[in-house]
């Protein structure tokens, strides 16, 4: 929602003389104190009500330039609470407010030949309520008539994440931080410009669980493609990520008020199996396993689809990482419940205790029997002549409900290109793949006319693989990716990393979401391979998801 709050470019002040200072006692010797009347809102912040209402606080201030070429500071004597208050300062004789007066103080930065520089600060301290947008003023006939220099952006949180000790406003590729110089005129207006840097406005707050906060964020005027908006805890980490304005202009006084969705956040992991040899590079119970456990709660995540994560990787995980329940069976059949062997796999549901509940659950092979552990072993020939027979694979589903929401997840993990390749492979693993998807996509069509469905997995292929699974899926419409619904994709493109520093753009794990789900964020969390404490030779998928109700 847009308003404008341009009643708060009012007539502000009256100039006047008296013979007390604004705590009341005598004024300095040689000075004389100056009241400014002011119509128009604790610490150097106005304050905003949701229907665009301004009023003064206490300790208020505002920076007047003044004929001796000074910036004063006026502080707010009376009045706080109203939209109608008293500005004093004790001024030399003869000295008087000139060119131009700035809300709030410390945002008024210079003026010289004309221009007036203003500050819009990278990080605030919350303060309920508080309005920290810069207005400016130019002295006439003894009155001031204040207009917004940008505009604000509101968002309603109800409640912060409890762990949550900071908010985050960015705008992709848009300055909205630092200093920015306008002429003085009756309408001064501060624009934004094209940058990689100082997009970022952040504010720090104590955390209280269920607390409801709303932050108000000014911005400069200009055409802004993409803003969002996440929380993060003590340690930097990313919690809630959301889409707050798209495509938007900015003007002068325009105040948009956005609530926070009810955001619920899904991950695609491939866990690497351990395969209990010897040789193995990063080898589960030595290297991997600490450096998960350790990753893990911080990612925040609701659902989670893992792939290749053996019973015993799963127990391990359990035992560490509390508040998470797992549904699902392995490949070879055994509930994961319960120890199988520590070479069998499975495509897993681990979903948060708190907040989702599990309501149905099953199993299904990529077979003519899918309700067994089995393959299909006859009708696939490769380039060679040879008959192929595909993985032992499964899929595991569950309708979970997160707050009262019901949903569908699927998890998968698709058959690999056996030849070994990174790009390009024998036609028939994408005959294999196709046959998969043949299995899997009627369950999905049967609930995803009434239920809200997510898709998670490694699908082992990209969707520059012509005619392979990844553009088929696409092509039939009913599930999105993730990736290509947000604006503003976040770390790196690729999934796919074979335990190694370098970039790669190889995408091959995704989330897919039915036109049920709004996409709010999606992230590759690719810090494992700027530190090197590999959990896995890929990188998880970490996608914030709104309902479409």
């Amino acid at each position: 929602m847009r308003k404008s709050f341009l009643a708060i470019a009012f007539p502000l002040l009256v100039l006047s003389c008296g013979k007390t200072s604004p705590a009341g006692e005598e004024a300095a010797v040689g000075t004389v104190p100056v009241t400014l009347q002011a119509e128009f809102a604790g610490e150097s912040k106005a304050a905003v009500t949701s229907a665009g209402v301004v009023t003064w606080t206490a300790g208020d201030q505002i920076g007047v330039y003044t004929s001796a070429g000074n910036i004063r500071t006026f502080g707010l004597s009376s009045g706080a609470g109203t939209a109608s208050a008293t500005f004093q300062a004790d001024l030399p004789a003869g000295e008087v407010p000139s060119d131009v007066a700035i809300y709030p103080k410390n945002s008024f930065k210079s003026l010289s030949g004309g221009s007036v520089t203003v500050n819009y600060p990278a990080t605030y301290t919350y303060s309920a309520n508080a309005m920290p947008s810069p207005m400016a003023a130019i002295p006439s006939s003894g009155t001031l008539d204040f207009r917004h220099m940008g505009g604000l952006i509101q968002v309603v949180c109800s409640p912060v994440p409890a762990e949550a000790t900071a908010f985050h406003l960015v705008c992709k590729d848009m300055r909205i931080v630092g200093n920015f110089t306008t002429t003085v005129a009756t309408d001064m207006e501060v624009a934004s410009s094209s940058s990689a840097d100082n997009t970022k406005c952040r504010i720090n707050f104590d955390a209280v669980a269920d607390e409801a906060k709303t932050f108000n964020v000014p911005v400069p005027t200009g055409e802004y493609a993409s803003i969002y908006a996440y929380f993060t805890d003590a340690g930097g980490n990313k919690i809630r990520e959301w889409q707050v304005l798209k495509d938007v202009t900015v003007n002068a006084g325009d105040m948009f008020v956005r609530e926070m969705p009810e955001l619920m956040r899904v991950m695609s992991y491939n866990w690497l199996l351990d395969s209990g040899t010897t040789d193995e590079k990063q080898p589960w119970t030595t290297v991997r396993k600490a450096n998960m456990i350790a990753a893990l709660p911080y990612r925040y995540y609701d659902v989670m689809g893992s792939q290749e994560s053996t019973t015993q990787q799963i127990a391990d995980i359990q035992t560490a990482v509390s508040g998470y329940s797992v549904s699902g069976t392995s490949h070879g059949g055994y509930p994961l419940a319960t120890l199988g062997s520590s070479s069998d796999y499975s495509v897993t549901a681990i979903f948060r205790k708190s907040g989702v509940t599990l309501l149905e659950s099953g199993t299904f092979w990529y077979s003519d029997t899918p309700s067994q552990s089995s393959r299909k072993t006859t009708g696939f020939t490769d380039i060679g002549g040879n008959s192929v027979k595909p993985k032992l694979l499964a899929c595991n589903w569950a309708k979970l409900d997160y707050n009262g929401k019901p949903f569908y997840h699927f998890n998968v993990h698709l058959q690999v290109n056996e030849d070994g390749l990174k790009t390009g492979y024998d036609p028939v693993y994408k005959e294999i793949r196709l046959y998969q998807w043949s299995i899997l996509k009627p369950r999905i069509d049967a609930v995803a006319d009434d239920f809200p469905v997510i898709l998670t997995g490694d699908f082992n292929n990209t969707t520059a693989d012509d005619g392979d699974i990844i553009q088929t899926i696409l092509a039939e419409g009913t599930l999105r990716d993730a990736y290509s619904l947000t604006l503003q994709p976040h770390g790196s493109t690729g999934t796919l990393h074979y335990l190694s520093t370098s970039a790669t753009s190889r995408r091959i794990d995704f989330v897919f979401v039915n036109d049920k789900f709004n996409v709010e964020s999606y992230r590759v969390d690719n810090s494992q391979q700027s530190t090197e404490l590999w959990e896995s030779d890929h990188n998880p998928v970490l996608v914030d998801l709104s309902f479409n109700d």
